[in-house]
């Protein structure tokens, strides 16, 4: 379980590295998409994850 608590959590850092550079870039599509769908996907697992290991 700490193994993919791990895991969730180097996802969402590098969901919010890539949201930057997508920002950087001007690719709001990209950004947007990243920002208000895969990150929230992610937090939630791992908001899961966490509740099961309780």
């Amino acid at each position: 379980m700490i193994d993919t608590m791990a895991n969730y959590q180097l996802a969402i850092q590098n969901t919010k590295e890539a949201i930057k550079r997508a920002q950087a870039a001007g690719n709001t599509h990209e950004a947007d998409f990243l920002t208000h769908r895969t990150l929230p996907r992610l937090e939630k697992l791992l908001g899961e994850t966490r509740m099961l290991q309780d």
